[in-house]
């Protein structure tokens, strides 16, 4: 009795993780009637991420070949989600983004560097 008990218990909490799993995914997907959201991930096209990344605006400079996109005030309803194989990182509320991207580094640009100011907004549990 005891053993099934537990294979019970086990069986439930596999299907509410895989309930909350299930509903988190599908509160980052675009259209998905979410928060916006700043998508991105360390390795890729500087210029490339900054478009595809959901932010509502960004501000560019380069100085001594030194590229950074960055946005401060971040809104209150933006997200930064980080996004790589096996990995899945939200922050909110955040202040300031900034990625950069070195051109000493390669002419590709690739982000690496990203800086999140996290907002005073953050209430402890």
């Amino acid at each position: 009795m005891l053993r099934r008990r537990k294979s019970l218990l086990s069986l439930a909490a596999l299907l509410v993780g895989g309930l909350v799993l299930s509903a988190m995914m599908l509160r980052g997907k675009p259209g998905a009637g979410t928060t916006p959201e700043i998508r991105f991930n360390l390795g890729e096209n500087i210029h490339e991420t900054a478009k595809a990344s959901g932010a509502p605006r960004f501000q560019k400079s380069e100085t001594a070949g030194l590229v950074d996109y960055s946005i401060a005030p971040v809104p209150d309803d933006v997200r930064a989600h980080y996004t790589r194989a096996g990995y899945e990182i939200v922050w909110s509320p955040i202040f300031a983004f900034t990625m950069y991207a070195d051109r000493g580094q390669g002419a590709d640009l690739r982000v690496q560097t990203v800086h999140l100011q996290l907002d005073n907004k953050i209430k402890p549990h």
